[in-house]
């Protein structure tokens, strides 16, 4: 008993420890050029918390490393946020409470009874209000349970709430709006202010129960020491909008409108200004250490010297839809993206990294030549082109600059969907509409450009070598192994496709199938979960990427496939694309979204590799039982599917149980998807005769 005790425990931190060393998807690009930082937030434990209030975007951000890396995370259309602890958060929609303990991991949503509500303030986990237009301010005893309608006395809209303690507390808004109760919100009365009609109070801050500050419109600020009996205007300096003040070691901070930036250091009664970022809107403003954080209109800035001094510490990127990924080696590569829809605030672009992925900048291709693919060579010539593919774009530096030439002459719009780049003076742009000029264009030097009509539209193009290559339609493949001269369909027909893999003449996939015959028959080769994309490395080893981000691997082509890494990307908009190697996953999407993954760390980790097969299926082929051995990880479930998919039949194992009875199945090839904990593991092909 002892043994057997000791082998578990062993087994268990054998799997605890693999895990533990599996990597997360880092978003590179958080922050849009369109993003309104309206609030942000430090911690104690330092996890920076922003609001991107933007409508098209509309999320949390969250830093728990000093703002390395951001996840972003839903914020459900909130209009303000507010952290009581380190942990403990709230936001609030328009008819919306919605209460975190775990810094946004999960949330506990509460309906309010009426709209409009654009402010939160929790005095205590208990005791919380919430305001915003015709005056109105409803309040919590019970942590949002239960709602009481406060009479304010105001019909103008309320745009912070403050208390002090329990009882005494201020509220602010539009037409000078500004209010105070004693009572806990029951009662409330009017404060006037020396300031004209139609001027809006944004703020109200208190460092402690007598000294406090409000700021708004036309750089107007007053401040109490007696704990809001009596309030004295400061001379700010601006006329400025005020959007935020904060306090922290002997200092306010306020940000306004038109990138101005307000200082004092002898507790609001002197101010310094000056500009930071000229028609930049400032939002919001937060404190960690020796850091300051302003929130604005598509960048975070942050200063380290005391003000002295900002650096941008989030850039906001302009919006795309980014498709195309295409890399020369492990640290270069570029991303196309290009304008979608109808919205005004997308644009066709590119971005280039040189460091793997970690940072991306966007580079600049005149001519209106940019960006609806892109292929980059590993001699570091890449070509792009524009809708109409009427100008195209190379560059022979890896992307950092680019010449534009004249295009194909199109007759009819065309809409490039695949490229490939053999070398400047040969290269194939495929796509099409639906009817005129569906097909593919070829450029050679000496010949120019060239036109297929043979095909319909052209999803895809890759070629293994000068010579072999495919491409896929809609509908059809064909192969080439002239280098293109002459293209010849191939026996496929598996429907739809995310991936094309060539391993050589002979091997290659198209989306769950592969071909070991040059394309004349196809066989399934079941991927585990929903895979969206996968690269074979060589005949046997291939890395996986599910829709989520889940990471598989099979090191014997397919017959089974491993868990490698379960940390998912969060985000349900991405991903639309993905590239993949040894070391490095990208993933790309709309709101030119990136995500990056080290896998090489994960696969580095030598106890993860001396953990290739947690189980051993035999015998197969079969005729009736199937025999589960395990290595290292306790099996609680098998489920059998078929060829298409299907699920045929389920088994509940436990320790009693390691065999499953297959002898009712029709004799064929199945796939048996191995679940630990609910949690699918691995994937065998096995076969039933």
């Amino acid at each position: 008993m002892k043994e057997l005790t000791k082998f578990l425990l062993c087994s268990l931190l054998l799997v605890f420890y693999n895990f533990s060393y599996a990597q997360d998807w880092t978003q590179r690009h958080p922050l849009k050029n369109i993003s309104n930082i309206t609030e942000m937030h430090v911690s104690n434990d330092q996890t920076i918390f922003a609001l991107d209030a933007t409508t098209t975007i509309n999320k949390v951000l969250i830093s728990t490393n000093n703002g390395q890396s951001y996840i972003r995370v839903p914020s459900l259309e909130a209009k303000d946020i507010h952290m009581l602890t380190d942990d403990l958060g709230y936001l609030v929609a328009s008819n919306k409470l919605i209460k975190t303990a775990d810094k946004f991991e999960t949330v506990e949503q509460f309906t309010l009874d009426n709209y409009g509500f654009s402010n939160v303030f929790f005095l205590n986990e208990n005791l919380g209000f919430v305001s915003g237009g015709s005056g109105r301010i409803d309040k919590t005893t019970d942590g949002g349970l239960t709602w009481q309608q406060l009479t304010t006395g105001t019909t103008q809209p309320i745009k912070d709430v403050y208390f002090i303690d329990e009882n005494n507390g201020f509220a602010c808004g539009e037409d000078r709006t500004f209010i105070s109760t004693t009572d806990g919100g029951n009662t409330w009365n009017e404060i006037i202010l020396p300031i004209e009609d139609y001027w809006t109070l944004n703020k109200i801050y208190f460092i402690n129960s007598n000294q406090g500050i409000i700021v708004g419109s036309g750089g107007h600020m007053f401040n109490t020491s007696d704990g809001g009996i009596t309030w004295t205007e400061a001379t700010s300096g601006t006329t400025r909008h005020i959007n935020d003040v904060k306090y922290h070691n002997g200092k306010y901070v306020a940000v306004c409108d038109y990138g101005v930036v307000l200082q004092s250091t002898d507790m609001g009664i002197t101010w310094s200004n000056y500009e930071i970022s000229y028609w930049r809107e400032l939002y919001s403003v937060a404190f960690s250490n020796g850091t300051i954080y302003i929130g604005s209109d598509g960048d975070v800035f942050q200063s380290t010297d005391n003000g002295a001094t900002w650096q941008v510490h989030l850039h906001g990127v302009t919006m795309s839809n980014l498709g195309d990924i295409s890399f020369a080696n492990d640290n270069i590569g570029l991303v196309a993206g290009i304008y979608s829809g109808s919205s005004a605030v997308y644009d066709h672009l590119m971005f280039r990294t040189t460091d793997g992925g970690i940072s991306w900048e966007e580079i600049n291709i005149p001519s209106n030549a940019c960006c609806y693919v892109a292929h980059l060579l590993p001699n570091g010539k890449a070509i792009t082109t524009n809708q109409l593919i009427n100008r195209v774009a190379y560059s022979s530096d890896y992307g950092e600059t680019w010449n534009t030439f004249t295009g194909a002459n199109i007759t009819e719009q065309f809409i490039p969907k695949a490229v490939w780049l053999k070398s400047e003076n040969d290269f194939f742009i495929g796509g099409g509409f639906g009817w005129g000029d569906t097909g593919l264009y070829r450029y050679q030097n000496g010949i120019g450009w060239t036109f297929d009509s043979n095909f319909s539209s052209v999803e895809s193009i890759k070629f293994l070598d000068d010579n072999f290559g495919i491409l896929g339609t809609v509908s059809q493949f064909y192969k080439t192994t002239d280098g293109g001269d002459t293209w010849t369909p191939i026996n496929y027909n598996g429907g739809s496709y995310t991936s094309i893999n060539l391993i050589d003449t002979n091997t290659f996939y198209i989306g769950s199938y592969i071909t070991t015959d040059g394309g004349n028959t196809f066989e399934l080769n079941q991927f585990p979960g929903y895979v969206f994309n996968y690269k074979f490395f060589n005949a046997n080893y291939a890395l996986a990427l599910t829709s989520n981000g889940n990471v598989y691997r099979t090191l014997d082509a397919g017959s089974s496939w491993q868990l490698i890494n379960d940390n998912g990307i969060e985000d349900p908009n991405c991903c639309g694309n993905f590239y993949i190697s040894e070391n490095t996953m990208v993933a790309v999407g709309n709101w030119s979204d990136i995500y990056t993954l080290d896998i090489g760390q994960t696969l580095s980790n030598e106890n993860f590799e001396s953990n290739e097969n947690k189980f051993s299926i035999y015998p197969n082929p079969t005729a009736d039982k199937l025999y589960i051995k395990e290595i290292n990880t306790r099996v609680s479930n098998a489920t059998i599917y078929n060829l298409n998919g299907q699920k045929i039949k389920s088994f509940s194992l436990s320790e009693n149980t390691d065999s499953i009875d297959i002898s009712e199945l029709e004799n064929g090839i199945y796939f048996l998807h191995i679940e630990s904990n609910s949690q699918l593991v691995a994937v065998h092909r096995i076969v039933k005769n």
